[in-house]
């Protein structure tokens, strides 16, 4: 085993370690539409058929629109550790929350549980930052009901390490002659605060995300690949793709650029160029169609061909979802942008628990070292005609999934940087060779070792990581704990 592979099984043991960690010191609930997610998990176990959400009896709350992929997974687990299903847990519905922000202490119902907290700063009557109480069940080691939470939560962290494996691999698979890039990109995504802290909470956005870059990283191996033997790889990626669909609909960007990468590997080809399009399209679509079709059809049986999603019918039922046109302007010109940097690197709760403004300075430092330092990767290094058109295509998966998140928040307001975490092995590898860049220069103006460099910046990463978890979250329950 090689010097470069036993310090990623360290990255990969201090990432199991630290999303752990956030998982058991976040509260039940405190995190973006978990009751939800659980909500969808609880109703699958109990009975056992999907939600429909044209009719009262048979429907959830605002994530019964979802695909149910990540929810079966969970409520086989569900099942499996619960006899009673979790029943004892109630959900608090879309009504609930204006009733409690209208009368936080009177005619609301009782038996919701965890409780929500009445002097949570949304509601404008307190400075609490986190939205549910903290019960004594819900303090380690865990007991009761409360313990089922957090070790559903222990199935977010499995595939968050895949993800952070499959990461690896990616970046790998595009430049295995610089084996300091696959790390350097992996520890950026490993020891992200946001990413700790959704792989520690329940929330389809972590299969999503693993279908994703496994389909890119599957992806990058098909473009790359020099012995002919493509065809199944085609397969893969569409059977993933597939999969993802029926976790969660912001994979889309990925199919696209898969298209373009057959296209492009089918069109290069010197013999049967058209053929080998044909048989690549007939590789790809099929497994999505097979995976994922049956979803859809029934969709448009549920909600007709105007609706298939069901989008309109979710607006109509969650009208505290929609953007009001008034503040369309306003919320794109000085909100926006704003939330979705501070979102992707740390924003926590319900987005209430933010980092000190100098966490977000040296993160928006990195950030903007790797992107200049991209360029100078780029313009530095010759690169074959395949890897140019890799890299161009996780530029486009990024472009299209910031556009949809854009095109997504003109009607839902949704600013939250999770939602385009299904390229976030893009975003590590550009910014990996962007920070590689930079150390290349410094190496040779300040006589550094690059081991020595590449350890001091993981070693940064991962304080500044324990540093959000420890000093800005756990302050918030600590009086819980």
């Amino acid at each position: 085993m090689n010097v470069i592979n036993r310090q990623f099984i360290c990255v990969m043991i201090l990432f199991l370690i630290i999303s752990l960690a956030y998982s058991m010191v976040i509260p039940a609930f405190n995190a973006p539409d978990e009751p939800f997610h659980f909500e969808y998990i609880q109703f699958l176990a109990l009975n056992r058929h999907l939600p429909n959400q044209t009719i009262e009896e048979r429907s959830i709350s605002t994530e019964g629109f979802n695909p149910p992929l990540y929810y079966m997974i969970n409520a086989l687990t569900l099942s499996l550790i619960s006899k009673n299903k979790a029943s004892d847990i109630q959900i608090h519905s879309y009504q609930d929350i204006v009733d409690f922000h209208r009368f936080p202490y009177q005619g609301f119902r009782s038996n919701i549980y965890p409780p929500l907290n009445p002097n949570y700063i949304k509601w404008g009557r307190g400075k609490d930052r986190n939205m549910f109480l903290t019960t004594q069940e819900d303090r380690f080691p865990f007991s009761g009901r409360i313990r089922i939470i957090h070790l559903l939560r222990i199935m977010s962290v499995l595939m968050g390490a895949l993800t952070i494996l499959l990461i690896f691999k990616t970046a790998q698979n595009l430049l295995p002659e610089n084996p300091n890039l696959a790390l350097l990109a992996t520890s950026i995504c490993a020891f992200n605060p946001q990413f700790n802290f959704l792989s520690g909470s329940i929330n389809n956005d972590n299969l999503v995300i693993l279908f994703a870059t496994l389909s890119i990283c599957l992806l990058t191996k098909f473009m790359l690949s020099e012995d002919g033997k493509t065809k199944w790889t085609v397969v893969w990626i569409g059977f993933f793709i597939g999969l993802g669909l029926i976790t969660k609909l912001n994979i889309a960007s990925i199919a696209v650029i898969s298209m373009i990468g057959i296209i492009d590997v089918s069109l290069a080809e010197r013999k049967r160029k058209f053929k080998n399009l044909i048989i690549h399209f007939i590789l790809f679509f099929v497994p999505i169609a097979i995976t994922s079709g049956w979803y859809f059809v029934r969709n448009v049986g549920i909600y007709g061909i105007n609706d298939p999603l069901g989008w309109r019918l979710q607006a109509i039922q969650n009208p505290g979802l929609l953007m009001p046109d008034r503040i369309r302007s306003m919320f794109f010109k000085k909100i926006f942008f704003q939330r979705l940097f501070t979102s992707f690197w740390g924003q926590f709760d319900w987005l209430t628990i933010h980092l000190p403004n100098w966490g977000y300075w040296i993160y928006g430092l990195i950030s903007v070292m790797g992107i200049l330092g991209l360029f100078l990767f780029l313009l530095r290094r010759k690169y074959s005609r395949r890897i140019k058109i890799c890299i161009l295509l996780y530029l486009g998966a990024f472009l299209m999934a910031l556009g949809n998140l854009i095109l997504m928040n003109f009607t839902f307001i949704s600013a939250q940087a999770r939602l385009i975490f299904p390229v976030l092995v893009c975003i590590g590898i550009f910014i990996g060779m962007g920070i590689a860049s930079v150390f290349e220069y410094l190496s040779g103006r300040l006589k550094m070792k690059w081991p020595i460099a590449e350890f001091l910046f993981m070693a940064f990463l991962i304080a500044l990581d324990v540093y959000a978890l420890f000093w800005v979250i756990y302050p918030v329950y600590r009086s819980f704990h």
